[in-house]
């Protein structure tokens, strides 16, 4: 195994833990937002950089799609502006 490889399996031992710790601290009936939200700042006490809630589009086939939620308004300001992070999907 890489160091590289290593590092990212301590990552991902982390990220899971971590999750673990907060599902189990707040329990059932949260909403999604609550435990992404407590997760970003466990994360964060270790050190780790987390980005919530990235903008982003999903490129597929003949179609862009972006994530669920956006005002339009906001769709094409950020557009126009280039800030969004595109992910291609099914293309090298």
């Amino acid at each position: 195994m890489t160091p590289e490889q290593q590092r990212l399996n301590q990552i991902s031992q982390t990220v899971i833990g971590l999750s673990y710790k907060v599902a189990n601290a707040l329990g059932r009936g949260f909403l999604e937002c609550e435990y992404e939200n407590a997760l970003a700042h466990e994360l964060t006490k270790q050190r780790l950089h987390v980005k919530q809630q990235d903008r982003l589009i999903v490129k597929y086939e003949d179609g862009m799609f972006p994530r669920t939620g956006w005002e339009e308004s906001d769709w094409n300001r950020s557009s126009e502006q280039g800030q969004l992070r595109r992910i291609i999907v099914g293309q090298p």
